[in-house]
């Protein structure tokens, strides 16, 4: 089976050749920098990957490290937008697009949030003034056709797209675990 077709197979609950296996398509099979950077060690090759999740520490593994372990899907993901960038308030303390601020405590390996835009008591009206991200911001979209497209036609592996915003957590991101 090629890595799409046992995917496929899979998903259409039919018995693949083996269990399909995926690293860092999406948040929720990525791998944190440190575990990234011991993994190279360990292989003795591999690119320093790419940080997708910058609040997480997520990496988009090497291409030479997904091949070594055989790995199934290829992810791509929105880009970063082109209008908004994050505010660098400190060395290790920065505000999203979104309001949200996030610190890096010393020996952490992520960003922990440390200051949310709707905390508290808030109105409709306090929703209608809050500065949403601009959905439509161009970069957003930037090579995700294309990288699709390359990843369909001249490889064998399965495709994700990873939409890096998930709604339920971006709430809780904004109001506060407490107040959400």
């Amino acid at each position: 089976m090629t890595h799409r077709e046992r995917v496929i197979a899979a998903l259409e609950h039919r018995e693949p050749d083996r269990l399909p296996m995926d690293l860092g398509s999406s948040g929720f099979t990525g791998i944190v920098r440190p575990g990234y950077d011991r993994l190279r060690e360990y292989l003795g090759f591999g690119g320093p990957g790419t940080i997708m999740n910058r609040s997480g520490q997520q990496v988009e593994p090497d291409e030479q490290i997904l091949k070594r372990l055989d790995v199934d899907l290829r992810g791509f993901t929105l880009a970063d937008p082109e209008r908004t960038k994050d505010v660098e308030l400190d060395d290790i303390t920065y505000r999203d697009e979104w309001g949200v601020t996030r610190r890096k405590p010393p020996g952490c390996h992520y960003y922990e949030i440390c200051g949310v835009p709707l905390a508290g008591d808030i109105s409709a009206a306090d929703i209608a003034r809050f500065p949403w991200p601009d959905a439509t911001d161009p970069g957003r979209a930037r090579g995700l056709r294309e990288k699709a497209l390359r990843l369909r036609q001249e490889t064998e592996y399965a495709v994700l797209f990873n939409a890096r915003l998930h709604m339920v957590h971006q709430t809780q991101y904004l109001r506060g675990f407490e107040d959400w």
